[in-house]
């Protein structure tokens, strides 16, 4: 288009300038053709002349020369309207080949397009092939499974038929079993009727006497029969029990044939007259069982003299169970040689110790109780200065052998068992207060050799139970041995489980459980770091397993270890109810409480920032870090927690290497709350540093060991303070939580049961 209207401006060029030439020569300039206007059309330049009227006849070349360019105009404005049509065909290709360039890039997206789809395509196939292959071996499967069903359903017809008999057999039984529980109700109710009126002969056979009888709950008197030695000692026999004469115990009663008045004459000779006791249907063997397993037994003996010496001049005598002559009478101890008068002083005959050693020509009596029951019963009697002819006459009585109490009952007091005859000293069971009151029974020791009434002294309360460490100290826990020997005059049996006290509760109830955590080490033995006491009451079943371990102080500076009380729920879960942080240690005169004494919430202290170095407590049942210098030697452990082991001492130039004080919860096969352990060797001297029992962290030379607890305390620096170990309580079992740190002393726990469960309180929310 360029080119073209530049063409037309050259040749309308020419043009004017033709023009103007022709102009020029006929005619002066601007004469005949002067300029009227110049415009521009389509970036042409268009001139227009005007000639005038006057000369346009002077003017005839002009006429031509317009028509010349008349045509010119025509001719252009042909070749204009030719270039307007090329150039709109220009635009067209033009669109046409954007278009083609655009078309030609999808081409190329198709392309590979078609390349990813036959990509796609060949791991179809593939997918395909062995989805046929799985499918050629589901159908082989298949085949199988059916062949298998079908055998199933030949055995599932029988097998569902014999179904429909056993759901028939079950409901029968079900019914029958209801039948057979009314049946056995209306038994049952005849049994109690018939019990209750018939005497207890029939219910209590092979018991060893009528004491545990009435332990079992019989309290109506009958005849029974008994079994004191036990199977395969000699047969039961049949006695009287009296369940009504002493609430606190049943008597067993043996009858012989001299229970009346019996005359003894005829000789004169001391002992010359022998009268050898036969007691019903049983041996002396099983009598002597019979003492042997009681409290108290006594037996009423009684001689009636005219005339007639009783022990004077060794005239009469008895012969105990075991055999062996007894020169005392009723009413006076054994080995006094004496009648109950003697022991007065308020015989007949003031001289003698015997009414009828006066031996007078009146009637006198000598009677009491033999209440030594090493000797009973009394097997013969043996009299003498009888003879009838000289006007000596004499008789006597001897009383049923009556016993009661077992080693197991319990008396109302010490005084009761002293009038009762027992003179043995040592530990019962009563149920009486000082005031008279009937009391759950405890446990004392009755000392009969100070007191016409006997002596008490409460060794422990049958519903407290008091738990120490067994004087043990250390890393390690106390042994089965230790504790025997601590608890052997004590109300609590343990199993001993690698340190760890196993107790079971002896009957379901509310508990307050205290527990005690011992305090740390300073140098002077004064102010120490205080060890936490834990109160609170927990609901527990009856025979429920509790683990106790008590905290033992370290050895030196090392850290004392904290005091756990675990109830076993269900034998496998372990439900953990008081953790009782322990005390930190110290190697400074000064003490530094806010540091040493043990934590009241569950974090462990940090041990003081005096020295080169101090390890922080741990938290959430964690360890405490070590203590000690910077530069690693002589560094103190951390206290043990409930989850995790205290770092031990990072100084491993010495044999054996340091250890951790262990958690609570460790692996198999490990003590739960060892304590860590560093050794210091100089000179081929050791020196050991232990930690207490129950995640005390070991000591170094210089710097203490951190505290265990719920958790640990942190190790102190040189010559600084361990931190105390945390305390914990079980928040959703414990009832009247308290904690105190106040114990200097060492650790220990006790329970105490203070009654029976509330009747609304299920065993899951215990």
């Amino acid at each position: 288009m360029i080119m073209l209207t530049t063409s037309v401006l050259l040749l309308l060029t020419s043009v004017v300038h033709i023009s103007v030439q022709q102009s020029t020569t006929s005619v002066p300039p601007g004469y005949c053709a002067n300029y009227l206007n110049r415009y521009t059309k389509e970036n042409q330049c268009i001139y227009s002349f005007i000639v005038p009227k006057q000369d346009k006849d002077d003017c005839p070349s002009m006429k031509t020369d317009v028509q010349e360019l008349k045509d010119l105009v025509a001719e252009l404005q042909k070749r204009q309207q030719l270039a307007d049509e090329d150039r709109h065909e220009l635009k067209t290709k033009i669109t046409d080949q954007k278009l083609l360039g655009k078309l030609e890039g999808d081409v190329q997206i198709c392309n590979n397009d078609r390349t990813l789809l036959q990509r796609e395509n060949e791991q179809l196939k593939t997918e395909k092939s062995r989805i046929e292959h799985n499918l050629n071996d589901n159908q082989v499967d298949l085949v199988d499974i059916q062949r298998e069903l079908a055998d199933l359903k030949v055995k599932y017809e029988p097998t569902m038929a014999n179904y429909s008999r056993l759901i028939t057999q079950y409901n029968n039984l079900v019914v029958n079993m209801k039948n057979l529980q009314e049946s056995l109700n209306k038994t049952t109710t005849a049994y109690n009727i018939l019990k209750a009126e018939r005497d207890c002969s029939e219910f209590n056979k092979h018991l060893p006497s009528c004491a545990v009888i009435k332990q079992w709950g019989y309290t109506k008197s009958g005849y029974a029969m008994i079994d004191p030695d036990g199977e395969g000692g000699g047969d039961p026999f049949k006695v009287f029990c009296d369940m009504e004469s002493d609430e606190s115990t049943g008597i067993t009663i043996i009858d012989h044939q001299y229970q009346k008045e019996t005359v003894v004459a005829g000789c004169n000779t001391p002992g010359c007259k022998s009268m050898i006791v036969n007691y019903t249907g049983v041996s002396v063997e099983q009598l002597v069982a019979l003492t042997n397993i009681s409290l108290s037994c006594s037996q009423y003996i009684r001689y009636g003299c005219y005339d007639s010496k009783l022990l004077k001049e060794d005239t009469a005598w008895w012969v105990d169970s075991r055999g062996r002559k007894q020169t005392y009478w009723g009413g006076a101890p054994a080995g006094s040689d004496k009648c109950q008068c003697g022991m007065k002083q308020t015989c007949y005959d003031p001289n003698e110790v015997c009414h009828c050693d006066a031996d007078t020509e009146a009637w006198l009596y000598d009677e009491g109780f033999l209440t030594d029951k090493d000797s009973l019963p009394v097997q013969e009697l043996r009299f003498g200065d009888i003879e009838t002819d000289a006007g000596e006459r004499g008789n006597f009585t001897l009383g049923s052998l009556r016993c009661k109490w077992s080693t197991t009952s319990v008396v109302p007091s010490c005084a009761s068992l002293q009038s009762s005859g027992v003179t043995k000293s040592g530990l019962y069971l009563v149920n009486t207060d000082e005031s008279g009151n009937t009391v759950e029974p405890f446990q004392v020791r009755c000392d009969f050799s100070t007191s016409d009434t006997g002596s008490t002294t409460i060794v422990q309360n049958m519903n407290i139970f008091a738990f120490t460490s067994c004087n043990q100290v250390g890393r390690f826990g106390p042994t089965k041995q230790l504790c025997d020997e601590s608890y052997k005059t004590t109300n609590i049996k343990i199993v001993m489980r690698n340190g760890t006290q196993s107790w079971r509760t002896p009957r379901a109830g509310v508990y307050r459980i205290t527990a005690s955590a011992p305090s740390g080490y300073t140098p002077n033995g004064l102010n120490p770091g205080r060890g936490a006491t834990v109160t609170a009451a927990f609901e527990i079943p009856g025979d429920n397993e509790m683990l106790i371990l008590i905290g033992q102080r370290g050895v030196k500076h090392s850290g004392a270890g904290g005091t756990f009380v675990i109830k076993m729920y269900k034998q496998w879960t372990k439900q953990l109810l008081i953790v009782a942080g322990a005390g930190g240690s110290s190697n400074a005169a000064i003490p530094n409480l806010a540091v040493t004494d043990a934590s009241r919430s569950k974090t462990g202290k940090d041990g003081s920032r005096t020295g080169s170095n101090f390890g922080k407590g741990g938290s959430e049942g964690q360890g405490g870090e070590m203590g000690g210098s910077n530069s690693g030697p002589n560094t103190s452990g951390g206290g043990a927690g409930y989850h995790g082991n205290g770092a031990a001492s990072s100084d491993q130039r010495f044999t054996p290497k340091p250890e951790s004080a262990l958690k609570y919860l460790t692996h198999a096969g490990r003590a739960s709350g060892l304590g860590g352990s560093y050794t210091y060797n100089m000179n081929n001297i050791q020196t050991k540093y232990t930690g207490g029992f129950g995640g005390g962290g070991s000591g170094a030379k210089e710097a203490p060991g951190g505290a265990g607890g719920y958790s640990g305390g942190g190790g102190g620096p040189n010559q600084g303070f361990s931190g105390g170990g945390g305390t914990y309580v079980n928040p959703e079992l414990a009832k009247d939580p308290q904690i105190e740190i106040n114990n200097n002393g060492k650790g220990k726990v006790v329970i105490e049961y203070l009654g029976p469960i509330s009747a609304e309180t299920t065993e899951e929310e215990r």
